[in-house]
């Protein structure tokens, strides 16, 4: 990250996010300031510094990747990113993928990649392919509507769909590859968790169901992560 310099120092900080190599600050008069490796997110281009100063209202989201910065904007209308392209640091195609009225629901980051959930219930990637920024057409062509939860790993994405069935992609170790539980995974799921290497779902009868790093889910004294009561199933 690197130090501060002098023309940055005296600022007060709304957010701060890091990449691995560098950090971002949003202040609260909405100028963007970044140090660090300026290929890692350490530098923003002047354009979108221009932009989130003279056109954004509010900043709404901050999320990163180990080498890039993705800021979601003016309501959810809007992701701006910068970094390594490796990493997800190129997000021109996106504006043309969105349509106008299409909000932006959810936004999470693999280490290299960046996926979002929109108010359409369509998700979109973009980054390095094998760590979820790339999907096939198979999975591409399952959210093109009806997602509801969009979680992410380490390497890989999952998303829980409207008909309670799951779609996951990415580096097969870390969660990308659920056919070993597809057909648990087909129906009756509420809820998705994510870790750092694999994912686990809640079925409806309150099942675990879980996939990705074996030694990381299913190792002796694996506790499952606590889940928000809301979203607890109601047993009738």
């Amino acid at each position: 990250g690197g130090c501060v310099s002098a023309s940055q120092a005296g600022f007060r900080l709304g957010l701060v996010l890091a990449s691995s190599m560098a950090f971002v600050g949003i202040t609260t008069d909405r100028q963007i300031m970044a140090w660090g490796r300026a290929q890692m997110g350490g530098m923003v281009p002047p354009s979108i510094a221009s932009y989130v100063r003279e056109s954004v209202d509010k900043v709404d989201y901050m999320v990163s990747t180990q080498g890039a910065i993705a800021l979601l904007v003016n309501d959810n209308s809007s992701v701006l990113c910068w970094g390594s392209a490796s990493h997800g640091g190129n997000c021109s195609n996106l504006f043309a993928d969105l349509q106008p009225a299409e909000k932006v629901t959810s936004m999470v980051s693999s280490e290299a990649a960046f996926a979002i959930l929109t108010s359409l219930g369509r998700v979109l990637a973009w980054g390095a392919a094998d760590k979820g920024g790339s999907m096939s057409d198979g999975v591409q062509a399952q959210l093109l509507s009806g997602a509801v939860q969009l979680v992410s790993s380490r390497k890989a994405f999952a998303v829980l769909k409207d008909d309670e069935s799951v779609v996951a992609w990415g580096d097969d170790n870390t969660g990308g590859d659920s056919s070993r539980v597809s057909a648990l995974l087909s129906s009756d799921v509420v809820f998705l968790l994510s870790g750092e290497a694999g994912f686990l779902a809640i079925k409806r009868d309150g099942q675990v169901v879980g996939w990705g790093d074996e030694a990381s889910i299913s190792q002796p004294g694996y506790q499952l992560p606590s889940v928000p009561p809301e979203c607890v199933p109601i047993m009738s």
